[in-house]
């Protein structure tokens, strides 16, 4: 359901939506721009950066963190915790283990970051 607008089912929503309704598409740019990863999402990550330089002025300096996964002892045995049930995971070097589960390497890090 899309927030203040009434549908007569799927069908009457999927009509609508091949129909380029500027009203359904307005709300769900607003409710997709929430979702990391869209087009709306970086839209909108653009419009506060572009808001905040009007607001304070362009950044001086920039700063940028690499976090060296391929050295983190506790990362690799995490990974390979999780992945027991794969074979040969105990003999995988720390670059083949870490590309075998981005996922789970991405969360480690944002774990250990938030």
């Amino acid at each position: 359901n899309v927030k203040g607008l009434k549908f007569d089912g799927s069908k009457d929503f999927i009509d609508r939506l091949k129909s380029d309704d500027p009203n359904i598409q307005r709300r769900l740019s607003r409710s997709v721009n929430r979702i990391p990863g869209t087009a709306q999402y970086w839209i909108s990550v653009r419009r506060k950066i572009e808001a905040m330089m009007e607001e304070f002025g362009p950044p001086t300096w920039f700063i940028t963190f690499n976090p060296a996964e391929y050295h983190w002892d506790d990362l690799i045995q995490y990974v390979r915790d999780n992945n027991r049930d794969v074979e040969g995971i105990e003999t995988m070097d720390p670059s083949e283990l870490l590309a075998m589960d981005p996922v789970l390497v991405s969360n480690y890090v944002h774990m250990r970051f938030a």
